[in-house]
């Protein structure tokens, strides 16, 4: 134990020096200030600027470590006023919202009042509102502001607090990459029109008319076609078989072939060819399977017949194709995230990897509550996880401590120095906490449970 107790002691020294030394990844909650921007934080004038992704998160600082305040959907409008690196700050859409702490308000009516004055707090989409930390203002609201109530929110019978209307002022992060900037026409900004400048135009002489001479034994001498400067010659006029001299030639009528209306010339299929073609396209597995289009030709033979048993029949299979389509949507959702969630896991296990080398801290997890140690019933500790990995395992659990404001640090990778003692019972460590650092840089977010995909139908 004495000799655990030095290696941790030579542990905190060493963990000063390499803080000090520029370790990549480490940072503590800025709890006190709103807009902490780094040195790379260039303002910008407000202009608009539109998601061009599907379902993009907004966090509460310009980093992966700061927590997901929510998410914006694709084609939202939203106000940018600068740029931290590669992300962009913007004003929050209507869905994001700002939490007051019980305490620090009053319900009036359908309005919270704030008892004293208050920055508000981002919201912490990814721990819960009881780990939201970051001050959501840069400028505190005056005592006595009355803000706009979306909800209470609770904890059991305990009431922790409010979800209000985010101000005008509030802020959040989004990734620069996942939106573009707004066009005039987007934005409701009518660009400059100038006044069309009109060509010149020049009258060319008409060239004098010569007499008509006529030889004198009586015929017609037809005169060359005069050219007028500046345009094309053409050929004279050919006459019609059987049309006599003097008379006027008759153009030839260029006829152009009638263009019929989008699928009105192509014939609706019957149930039993609809049925075969859907077959087919079960059968597909490169690329996206063709269920939109065949959707589509379902609708056209519903419209089209009057008996009802083939048009009961007609509605069953477009169902089963409406169900398979969505199969086939939950398949690609499910790919896309276990992708994503792989390649976080594998830049995570490296990130942890390169501070586990540096023999820093007694543990390094994701510190979250715990519902048996919840301080109800059983003592109060917290439950570190590892980070990484599709299936997170529990770690340790660590011993709060006041001054450590440990509560404001769930949801957050962390590297905890301290006392480890492994607890017979639990069969796992059970620390007495020194320092606990939050690890920037290490990605926390927790896979996803795939969707369960409906049965194929018979």
């Amino acid at each position: 134990m004495n000799g655990h107790r030095s290696n941790v002691a030579r542990h905190s020294s060493a963990a000063i020096v390499a803080l000090f030394a520029g370790l990549a990844g480490l940072s503590l909650p800025i709890a006190n200030s709103a807009w902490a921007q780094t040195s790379g934080f260039k303002a910008a004038d407000s202009h608009a600027v539109i998601v061009n992704a599907d379902k993009v998160s907004l966090r509460c600082g310009a980093s992966d470590f700061h927590y997901k305040i929510g998410d914006a959907a694709k084609g939202a409008m939203l106000k940018a006023d600068g740029e931290d690196g590669s992300w962009t700050r913007v004003t929050l859409p209507a869905s994001i919202h700002a939490f007051v702490k019980a305490e620090q308000a009053t319900l009036v009516g359908d309005s919270v009042e704030l008892k004293d004055a208050s920055k508000l707090w981002a919201p912490n989409a990814t721990a819960g509102l009881k780990a939201s930390w970051k001050p959501l203002l840069a400028d505190a609201l005056g005592s006595g502001t009355k803000l706009k109530l979306v909800e209470s929110v609770k904890d059991g019978d305990a009431l922790i607090g409010y979800l209000v209307a985010a101000p005008d002022t509030a802020r959040g992060y989004i990734p620069t990459k996942d939106i573009r900037k707004a066009t005039p026409e987007e934005s409701g900004v009518k660009p400059e029109t100038k006044p069309e400048a009109k060509p010149e135009t020049k009258t060319e002489p008409k060239p004098e008319a010569k007499p008509e001479t006529k030889p004198a034994d009586g015929t017609v001498t037809i005169a060359e076609p005069q050219v007028v400067p500046g345009t094309t010659p053409t050929e004279p006029a050919k006459l019609d078989q059987g049309a006599t001299p003097g008379e006027a030639a008759k153009p030839t009528e260029v006829l152009k072939p009638e263009v019929q209306p989008e699928g009105q010339n192509r014939r609706v299929g019957t149930y039993a060819q609809l049925d075969a073609a859907f077959r087919q396209v079960l059968k597909q597995t490169q690329g996206e399977p063709e269920y939109a289009p065949l959707l589509a030709e379902f609708d056209r033979a519903a419209a089209e017949t009057t008996n009802p048993r083939v048009k009961r029949q007609i509605e069953q299979r477009r169902k089963a194709v409406e169900l398979q389509k969505r199969i086939a949507e939950s398949k690609r959702a499910v790919e896309e995230a276990q992708r994503q969630a792989d390649e976080r896991s594998k830049q995570a296990a490296i990130k942890i990897a390169e501070l586990e080398a540096q023999r820093v801290y007694t543990i390094i997890g994701l510190l979250t509550p715990s519902s048996v140690y919840d301080g109800v019933n059983l003592p109060l500790m917290y439950r570190v996880q590892s980070v990484g990995g599709s299936s997170p395992r529990t770690l340790g659990y660590i011993k709060p401590k006041t001054e450590m404001l440990l509560e404001s640090k769930l949801g957050m990778a962390v590297g905890i120095i301290g006392e480890a003692a492994m607890d017979r019972d639990l069969m796992l460590n059970v620390i007495t906490p020194v320092r606990v650092d939050v690890l920037q840089g290490v990605d926390v977010s927790l896979p996803r449970t795939a969707p369960e995909t409906p049965a194929n139908p018979q």
